[in-house]
């Protein structure tokens, strides 16, 4: 029972404005008196800078209606006989076992202490605190009053940050089950980009299988190629040279046969004549075999280049000594023609680095062609210089090339035929031969022609600064 001379003094109620954030405190009592002292005795009460509201039962039935509507209420002062002697004690067995709310804080009032032994209540029932009324003045009630809602206070704590560990749990173990079908899709993508690269692989190794078999292959051919060209030049070669050399002998054995004929004027007319065609014949049999050698000549050459077989002899070369080399190797051509070759260079200390050598025979091929394709004016030779090459041009006056043939000239085997003079063939492996040693000499090579006014054939070399 609350101490009655100290509430006498108290002062009025003051009207006390519940908020969301205020206490939830129930008493459950039938003596009106007991909710009026107690509210009055607790009317300025706060605890964490909250007030308490306040709910009224004055019976079991109205405090299990109440608690089923506020299970929030943090504290009861719960009175055990009511209408029954065990109605507080059916309270807390609905709170406790029906309601399954172990957070509110339960204190047992009675002013019959004997009907409800203390050791048994504690034993039995599920509660915090045990007074008699006659014992619970202001003090107990304020000590009683804090010392459960800090209880309440801990627990509800307690349980936010349990329930927020669970929360967490549960949203660490979706993220898991997330990561691990991540991981598992992953691993199949992974496993399936590992049987594509397998089969990447494997489909790799045929082709280079393949392409192994097929260079084996090609190496075969080209040693075979080279074999034959070797064994058909040794044949063909030989024969050649006896009919270059008996054409010859024989051309010299009737000049001096039928000159004492003639100087006897023993049928001079008949024999001029035959002389005459015999000696066409031999030009014919003689330039021929010529032919014939020189291409079985560009034959081996480019055979050798093509399979790399060929030594380059690297070294600085002036450019006036290849062309002096390659004018004088074609003098004897310009002496069958009405032709003469004009060399024109910017400056005489044009260097390259280069074999002197091959680079001669591409000056040769390209003064061989102009004189091949030329009757009669100037092949002119310009030599200047073209940011960081030597620029070389050689322009005949021969017939020109047409205009659909221009991309095909460095073609191997591949002739152009003067439409006006069709007996000016080659063997169509001069050019190639030509491109193929510039390429190695990081140059270049193509040729300029108007059909019925000439060619210029230029080329690229880098030169020495």
């Amino acid at each position: 029972m609350v101490n009655l001379d100290r509430l006498i003094f108290a002062e009025e109620s003051i009207p006390i404005d519940y908020s969301l954030n205020s206490w939830k405190v129930m008493v459950v009592d039938d003596e009106e008196g007991v909710h009026s002292s107690t509210k009055i005795a607790l009317n300025n009460f706060t605890f964490d800078g909250r007030r308490l509201e306040f709910l009224d039962a004055y019976s079991q039935d109205e405090a299990n209606s109440l608690i089923d509507k506020n299970p929030d209420t943090a504290l009861i002062l719960l009175d055990v006989i009511m209408e029954s002697d065990d109605s507080g004690l059916n309270v807390v067995r609905h709170i406790r076992d029906d309601l399954c709310n172990n957070f509110v804080r339960i204190i047992l009032r009675t002013g019959q202490p004997g009907k409800t032994p203390e050791e048994n209540i504690f034993v039995n029932y599920n509660i915090n605190d045990y007074k008699t009324k006659s014992e619970l003045t202001f003090d107990k009630l304020f000590g009683a009053v804090l010392s459960s809602l800090r209880s309440f206070k801990d627990m509800k704590t307690l349980q936010q940050e349990i329930n927020i560990r669970i929360q967490k749990e549960q949203e660490l173990h979706q993220y898991r089950c997330h990561l691990e079908n991540m991981v598992e899709d992953r691993t199949k993508e992974l496993s399936n980009k590992n049987r594509e690269l397998e089969q990447e692989i494997l489909e790799r190794k045929i082709i280079e299988k393949r392409l192994r078999e097929a260079k084996d292959k090609a190496e075969r051919a080209d040693q075979i190629k080279s074999e034959f060209l070797n064994t058909v030049s040794h044949e063909l070669r030989t024969p050649l040279t006896s009919i270059v050399g008996f054409s010859s002998m024989i051309k010299e054995n009737l000049e001096k046969k039928i000159f004492p004929l003639i100087e006897r004027k023993e049928s001079v007319d008949s024999l001029s004549t035959d002389i005459g065609y015999i000696r066409e014949e031999l030009n014919i049999i003689e330039t021929e075999a010529e032919r014939l050698t020189d291409m079985i000549n560009n034959v081996l050459d480019l055979a050798k280049i093509e399979a790399g077989k060929v030594v380059w002899s690297m070294e600085e070369v002036g450019i006036i000594d290849v062309i002096t080399h390659a004018v004088n190797a074609v003098t004897s051509l310009l002496d069958k023609k009405s032709l003469k070759i004009i060399t024109r260079v910017t400056d005489t200390h044009f260097s390259v680095i280069g074999d002197k050598n091959r680079l001669i025979q591409v000056v040769t091929n390209l003064l061989s062609n102009a004189i091949k394709f030329s009757d009669k004016g100037e092949i002119i030779i310009n030599v200047k210089n073209d940011n960081e090459f030597i620029r070389c041009e050689i322009k005949d006056s021969g017939c020109g090339i047409p205009k659909e043939c221009l991309e095909s000239v460095f073609e191997k085997f591949r002739q152009v035929t003067d439409t006006l003079s069709r007996n000016r063939t080659g063997t169509g492996l001069g050019l190639p031969i030509c491109k193929e040693i510039l390429d190695h000499h990081n140059g270049k090579i193509w040729v300029e022609s108007e059909y019925g006014y000439g060619s210029v054939f230029i080329f690229l070399i880098p030169y020495i600064y």
